[in-house]
Parts: C-alpha cells; structure tokens; sequence
C-alpha cells in the first residue's frame, strides 16, 4: 500500500474528524452514535495544526495528533453537539470535553500523543507505526512522548512498546462497562541523545 505521511493541512479539518470517527468506531457504535454525526459534531473542534495525517489517494487513512501543555488537539463544540443530537449533546458534549480538553501537567518538553486512529481497510500496514516515528522525528521541541492506551487494546500496546514507549502508570477506568475496558496505560518514550 503506498500512502504519504504530512502535517495535516487547515483544509483537512472535516476529514480528520471523519478519520477520528470511523477509526474509533467500536467506541461510538457501543454509544450507538451515527458515525458521520460524530464526524460532524467533532468537526469545528478539531485543531488541525496539532495533527499529523497518512493520506492515501487524496483521502486520509491515517491520523495521529501531537499536543503538549499549551493546548490539546480537539475542543469539542457544544453548539455543533446539540445541533446533531439534540438536547443530549450538551452531556455528550461535557463527556468528551472531559476527555479530551484536561489541561496537561507535563513540562513543556513533553509531547502528548493522542487520536492516533487508522481507518479499519487500512490497518496492518504499519501506517500507526510511520505516523508516530514521523512525530517523533519532527518534534524537536520534545525530549519525551507520553500517550495513554485501554488495557485491553494489545495491537496498540504492541506497536508502542516496539517504538520504545514504557508503562509508567496505570488507572482504573471509572466505569469499565460503560468504558469498553478496564484501565488506562500510561506510557513514555525519552528521544535518545
């Protein structure tokens, strides 16, 4: 499969939140979300300067996002949630926000991997594995690379292991049912000098 890894372009807001839903699927299905609504919703929240983005044929197949204590990667919108789901999106909202907004405590050489997602058709070509050794080689501004991973995502925890990421943490999800796992991995990879 031949595919190119870039920055992500201002143009490409709208595909990235498609990339994002449809790579994250089993996580919105188990919501019983429309995908393309998610996309939709997700849309103007999405800061494409912070992602990076594998693009096959003119279409993104790949997406992965590198942030830091200065601003994370998706702000969701809670006009844009109540206009696709009505007057639950304001509590879908505050969920995601919670998620995906929190302040990061880290110091300001550390960059936070996150949103690393690559559609279903297109997995098991190392796509993940490029998209990330890309960030890390162009981000000289990092000494260190944190990222979280679900317990039970083992391809992920595989492929970040193989990069050289860590485990230095590990928290129980607050409500494992509804989360689809049972804790949250914390891991790190230092840049070697």
């Amino acid at each position: 499969m031949t595919y190119e890894i870039r920055k992500a372009r201002k143009d490409e807001r709208h595909a990235i939140a498609k990339a994002f839903a449809y790579s994250y699927k089993d996580l919105f299905l188990q919501l019983q979300l429309d995908l393309d609504l998610i996309a939709n919703a997700f849309d103007s929240g999405v800061r494409t300067e912070k992602f990076w983005v594998a693009v096959k044929d003119g279409d993104i197949i790949g997406i992965a996002a590198c942030t830091d204590r200065d601003g994370r990667a998706v702000y969701p919108n809670e006009d844009d949630f109540i206009k696709y789901f009505g007057p639950n999106g304001a509590s879908l909202c505050d969920v995601f926000k919670n998620e995906f907004t929190k302040k990061l405590t880290y110091p300001k050489t550390t960059g936070y991997i996150e949103f690393v997602g690559v559609l279903e058709e297109a997995r098991g070509h190392g796509i993940s594995k490029e998209i990330m050794s890309e960030i890390i080689k162009q981000s000289p501004q990092y000494d260190e690379f944190v990222l979280d991973v679900a317990n039970n995502n083992i391809a992920a925890i595989i492929l970040y292991q193989r990069l050289g990421f860590v485990e230095f943490d590990r928290i129980p999800a607050p409500n494992p049912e509804m989360m689809g796992f049972e804790s949250r991995i914390y891991m790190k990879l230092k840049k070697e000098e």
